[in-house]
């Protein structure tokens, strides 16, 4: 599977400019029993986050399965799968872009 990539909110850099405490908790796919068993060994998930709050600021991860990651945990907008929604919306004629 070919490598992909994702980040939301601040980058690591961004967010040490800020005026908090910044932390970044790494790991790394080939750490992850199923990205071995896929042979997805490349790659890693950083996470951002305020030390006195622990409010997560930014998230970035790069690898194989990684953009299914993403959108099974972030919720991204808009995907092809929203056509499936739209289109029962449709039948029902309560459609948001229609």
């Amino acid at each position: 599977m070919d490598s992909a990539s994702f980040a939301a909110g601040l980058l690591p850099g961004d967010a040490r400019a800020a005026p908090t405490e910044v932390g970044v908790a790494s790991f790394p796919l080939r750490a992850n029993g199923r990205s071995l068993t896929l042979e997805w060994q490349d790659g890693f998930v950083h996470i951002v986050f305020d030390k006195r709050s622990d409010l997560v600021l930014g998230i970035q991860a790069v690898g194989a399965g990684c953009a299914d990651m993403a959108a099974r945990t972030l919720r991204p907008h808009p995907t092809l799968g929203e056509t499936l929604q739209e289109a029962a919306l449709m039948g029902l004629s309560k459609a948001y872009n229609a």
